[in-house]
């Protein structure tokens, strides 16, 4: 009896042992002279506009209008988009034809008018 209570002890210090590595390899040890990690605001690139945007198409709740600060460095880009800010709503942000910018409809403009000529 006493023998089946020193392999248990033992084992016991094996499985301790064994748990200490892991959580060194899972864990790396932290630098002496690590800095505190502090996180960096983001910049908004878009305001909510004072329009009411559509009802969502999955929730039902009246959306938020968004638009950009300054004109972003693409040439397809939306100007103003809906947001829904229901959480728990799958489908977040909404685009609209009508709000596609001038440029990408000179585009799609010059696009449809060389297909014809062909």
């Amino acid at each position: 009896m006493e023998y089946l209570i020193l392999e248990d002890k033992e084992r016991k210090k094996q499985l301790k042992k064994e748990l200490k590595e892991i959580n060194k390899r899972l864990h790396k040890p932290k630098r002496k002279n690590a800095k505190p990690q502090v996180k960096k605001e983001r910049k908004k690139r878009f305001i909510v506009s004072e329009e009411v945007g559509r009802e969502c198409n999955r929730c039902g709740m009246v959306m938020e209008r968004r638009e950009h600060i300054t004109k972003p460095n693409k040439t397809w880009y939306y100007t103003k988009w809906d947001y829904c800010s229901n959480g728990s709503c799958e489908k977040t942000v909404q685009h609209y034809d009508e709000f596609k910018s001038e440029d990408w409809k000179e585009g799609e403009r010059q696009e449809e008018f060389l297909a014809n000529i062909k």
